[in-house]
C-alpha cells in the first residue's frame, strides 16, 4: 500500500470521508476514502501500490469481443454515414448528399444520434482532412471504438495498460501499446485527437498523464474525457454503494469543480465540462443491486420501473443545468 494524503488540484490535505466495500472481492475489503474540502475531490488513501493494483483488475473486463458483428445493417450504416457527413464533417462517407439533408429528421428519434457516434455526442471527433491526423483512445479495451474510426478515415493508436486486452485490439486489427502513455514517448504535437473514455479516474498519476497529453497534441488539438460524477444525483441517494466509486479501480473520483481546477492549471486555451445522465439507469441498478449485497444486474419490474424514474429525473436537472448527472463529459482544447 502507498499513501497519498494530499488533493492533486489542491495540494492541500484531505479529510476522511467513506470507506467503500470492493463490490467485485471475493472477499469483503473495504478501502478508505479522501475528500478534499476545497473542490471535491475523492480519492483513495492508503491505495494498493502498481504491482499490487493489478490484482484487483481480475475478471473486471469482458473477455469477449464483437468481431462477430462484422457490418451493420445497410440502412443503420446510410442513417450513421448521414449523421456524421451533416453534423460531423465525414463528407467522405457520402456520394450523394440526399440522405444527409433528411438526417436532422433521424437525430429527432431520441438515441439515434447519440448511437452514432459511438455514445459519445457532442464528444465525437469532427473529421480532419490533413494527412495522418491520428487520434489515440488511452484505455482502449478491446479496440472496438478505435476499429471504428480507422473505417472512418483516421490514424488510430491504442494505449492499454493490462496486457489481456490488447490481444483483443490486435485482433481488430488496431496498433496498440501495451502499457502506459508516458511509457510509450510519443513525439510532440503528433495527436488531433485524444480520448479517455473512462479512464482517467484509474491512473495513479492524473496530472502527469494530462501534461503528457498537452504536449502531444497538436495546436488546435482536442482532449476528450468521460468520467464518474462525484456530485452526481446517484451518489447523493447511494453514497458508499454508489456503482461510480468503484474502488479501489477508481483511484480518483472527480467532481466538476475539481476537473475543471485541474485543467486550468495547463495551457488549453478552451475548456467545456458538462454532466450527463447517460448511464443514469445502468447505474441505479447497479447500485441499487450493491445496496442489498447482489451481484445479478437483471432488474425485476419493480426496479425497472425505479431505473426510468430516475434516470428521467437526473435528465431534468440535467436540462436544468444542474450538474448532476452520473458522468462528466470533457472536451479541453489545446
Amino acid at each position: 500500500m502507498e499513501c497519498a494524503p494530499c488533493c492533486i488540484v489542491c495540494q492541500r490535505p484531505g479529510v476522511d470521508f467513506l470507506s467503500p466495500q470492493d463490490s467485485l472481492a471475493l472477499k469483503e475489503e473495504a478501502f478508505s476514502l479522501k475528500k478534499c474540502p476545497f473542490c471535491g475531490l475523492l480519492w483513495v488513501n492508503p491505495r494498493p501500490n502498481a504491482g499490487e493494483l493489478i490484482k484487483y483488475y481480475k475478471n473486471y473486463f469482458p473477455h469477449t469481443t464483437r468481431l462477430e458483428r462484422k457490418s451493420l445493417k445497410e440502412i443503420i450504416k446510410l442513417v450513421r454515414n448521414a449523421i456524421l457527413c451533416r453534423y460531423y464533417g465525414y463528407l467522405h462517407l457520402c456520394k450523394k448528399h440526399l440522405l444527409c439533408r433528411a438526417a436532422g429528421i433521424a437525430t429527432l428519434i431520441p438515441g439515434v444520434r447519440l448511437k452514432a457516434t459511438h455514445e459519445l455526442g457532442w464528444l465525437f471527433p469532427h473529421f480532419n482532412k490533413s494527412p495522418h491526423a491520428l487520434l489515440i483512445d488511452i484505455g482502449c479495451g478491446e479496440g472496438n471504438f478505435l476499429k471504428t474510426m480507422k473505417e472512418l478515415g483516421w490514424d488510430v493508436l491504442g494505449i492499454e495498460a493490462y496486457h489481456d486486452l490488447t490481444e483483443f485490439s490486435k485482433a481488430n486489427g488496431i496498433k496498440v501499446f501495451a502499457g502506459t502513455l508516458e511509457e510509450m514517448r510519443l513525439a510532440d504535437s503528433i495527436a488531433e485527437f485524444v480520448i479517455m473514455d473512462h479512464a482517467f479516474e484509474h491512473l495513479p498519476d492524473p496530472r502527469t498523464t494530462i501534461q503528457e497529453c498537452v504536449r502531444i497534441l497538436r495546436p488546435g488539438g482536442t482532449l476528450v474525457m468521460r468520467l464518474p460524477n462525484a456530485e452526481s444525483l446517484g451518489f447523493a441517494m447511494f453514497v458508499h454503494n454508489w456503482f461510480g466509486l468503484d474502488a479501489p479501480r477508481h483511484l480518483f473520483t472527480f467532481s466538476p469543480t475539481s476537473i475543471r481546477l485541474l485543467l486550468k492549471q495547463f495551457p488549453f486555451k478552451e475548456v467545456c465540462v458538462k454532466t450527463s445522465a447517460r448511464t443514469a439507469g445502468h447505474t441505479y441498478v447497479r447500485s441499487k443491486h450493491a445496496a442489498r449485497h447482489q451481484k445479478s444486474n437483471n432488474p425485476g419490474v419493480v426496479l425497472r420501473i425505479q431505473k426510468r424514474i430516475f434516470a428521467f429525473q437526473e435528465r431534468l436537472l440535467c436540462a436544468c443545468n444542474k450538474e448532476c448527472g452520473e458522468e462528466i463529459e470533457v472536451r479541453a482544447i489545446k
